[in-house]
């Protein structure tokens, strides 16, 4: 995932409502996957579509 003007430190460093955006990002692709055993990735948040 790339995040407009953040580095690799993302998670510890990032400014925190990128760091919140990135963590349900994370939790959603954790659910897609493996909770409901979906296949490919999920879908990006509507905010998010086309960027």
């Amino acid at each position: 995932m790339r995040v407009p003007d953040e580095t690799h430190e993302l998670t510890r460093s990032g400014t925190p409502f990128r760091r919140a955006k990135n963590l349900v990002q994370v939790r959603d692709w954790f659910v897609h996957l493996l909770v409901e055993g979906r296949p490919g990735l999920p879908p990006l948040p509507w905010a998010w579509a086309g960027r």
